[in-house]
């Protein structure tokens, strides 16, 4: 999502091969350091193992709001 957003190329310098492997054992990239706390936090938790602890769509929707009226309202 973040990687769509700031239009680069999501798990750089994985062989596409690998990169499944690479998700089924749990493992994630780590979040760019331009990346704001808030948004690395959606993150994490729409890559909860379980899919019934990943936030719905309604509540996705809900986060991303949250997030992006707060940094907004800081940048002000």
């Amino acid at each position: 999502m973040f990687f769509m957003q700031v239009e680069l190329t999501p798990y750089p310098g994985i062989d596409a091969n690998y990169l499944y492997d690479f998700l089924l054992t749990g493992r994630r990239l780590e979040p760019p350091n331009y990346c704001p706390n808030e948004i690395a936090d959606v993150m994490s938790k729409c890559w909860e193992e379980d899919p019934d602890d990943r936030p719905n769509f309604h509540r996705l929707k809900e986060m991303l709001y949250e997030t992006l009226c707060c940094e907004t309202m800081t940048q002000v």
